[in-house]
């Protein structure tokens, strides 16, 4: 049951620590990127959610606590990578 928790959190988490990193050479500013990821982690974490759920035989969909959970993981990812970054220094500074 946690699985699709799990991987919704280590996608946010990874997902910031390779956008610092790749600002640190020459990619956009982190923002830029990393907005577009919780916007796009979120839905796909449902998603999965409801996939899952559909091959199970469950036809009735998410419930409220699916929902709140996917994201309270990815936003806890989001910034478990900004802590990651900051821990190792891939914080990017002003250019």
């Amino acid at each position: 049951m946690t699985d699709r928790y799990v991987s919704t959190f280590l996608a946010a988490t990874v997902g910031v620590v390779i956008a610092q990193a790749v600002y640190a050479w020459f990619g956009p500013p982190p923002l830029l990127t990393i907005t577009p990821l919780f916007r796009i982690l979120g839905p796909g974490g449902l998603s999965l959610e409801r996939a899952t759920a559909l091959t199970a035989g469950n036809f009735v969909g998410a419930d409220s606590g699916v929902v709140v959970f996917t994201l309270i993981a990815v936003a806890m990812g989001l910034a478990a990578g900004m802590a990651i970054t900051e821990h190792i220094r891939l914080r990017p500074t002003s250019r």
